[in-house]
């Protein structure tokens, strides 16, 4: 009887019939799969999001306090004790979007190492997409972003030297979209990266406080890269054109260029293509690292 079960099992999957749970299969059918999923994602991101202060007394203006207590912060110690602020026109604006923008970025990050590990029992126990966890938090984390441009808004309007309201700021939308997507691809590589190298996710924290002060979150780089190729690597960097792009809009009201638009295009879309590409060529392995 068991003989005959196993070549009876044996010879499903010698057909095909019988495959490895979290085989993607193509490319096209997996992203087919991964569309059916897309109301699981956005319940899924929203939950999370309300859930994360539930156990705080304020709940969720947490969402506004933070990024309120962060520009504080970071405007009193480098604006007032450092005085960081010569030579900035409106460095209280600066500072803001600089420093709410990245943070955003930041999170994207650090968060991603450990989502995979985090979501093991899910993994192992059903048959889905592994790539969902993923894009449930990128989404959960452009949430938590929208309470932050409101503020990055309302900071920059209400704080001397106020910035006037510009048609340019309608920009932002296409901006932020970008930058979501951007943000996307990074949590993808970082994602897999964190799950099969643990000890990356210490690394991940040093890189992103290096791409804090290598992308003019706080203080122009001007002021302190004037050698030609150097300066140029760190403008080509994809958040200091994030970031640069944002102040443009907001703080400058002036319109990007077209070379900006489109360089913020290209990292996007090969940030997103690239980190897909890498973490799902891992499908099958989700689950089976202890």
């Amino acid at each position: 009887m068991l003989s005959a079960r196993h070549s009876h099992y044996q010879g499903l999957v010698q057909r095909g019939e019988l495959k490895p749970v979290g085989l993607r299969g193509s490319y096209r059918l997996y992203l087919a799969r991964l569309w059916k999923y897309r109301a699981f994602i956005w319940h899924q991101s929203l939950y999370r999001v309300f859930a994360t202060n539930s156990d705080n007394r304020l709940g969720s203006l947490w969402l506004f306090l933070k990024p309120l207590l962060d520009v504080f912060f970071y405007w009193v110690f480098f604006g007032v004790v450092l005085q960081a602020n010569r030579g900035v026109e409106n460095y209280p604006a600066f500072i803001i979007v600089g420093i709410l923008m990245f943070q955003f970025t930041a999170q994207s990050i650090t968060s991603a190492s450990g989502v995979m590990k985090q979501n093991k029992g899910l993994i192992q126990g059903f048959n889905f997409p592994r790539v969902l966890p993923v894009f449930s938090l990128a989404l959960k984390n452009a949430l938590e972003a929208l309470p932050m441009v409101l503020v990055m808004v309302v900071g920059i309007l209400l704080i001397p030297p106020h910035v006037p309201f510009s048609v340019t700021w309608f920009l932002l939308l296409p901006i932020f979209v970008f930058h979501v997507l951007f943000n996307t691809g990074l949590s993808l590589i970082v994602a897999r990266l964190g799950y099969f190298v643990p000890d990356t996710g210490a690394l991940f924290s040093f890189i992103t406080r290096i791409l804090m002060f290598g992308s003019g979150v706080i203080f122009p780089i001007e002021r302190f890269i004037s050698q030609p190729t150097a300066l140029a690597v760190v403008e080509a960097n994809p958040v200091f054109i994030i970031l640069n792009m944002y102040r443009e809009v907001l703080v400058e009201g002036a319109a990007p260029g077209a070379y900006e638009w489109l360089l913020l295009a290209l990292w996007a879309a090969l940030i997103m293509l690239v980190g897909f590409v890498f973490f799902v060529r891992a499908e099958e392995r989700y689950g089976s690292v202890s």
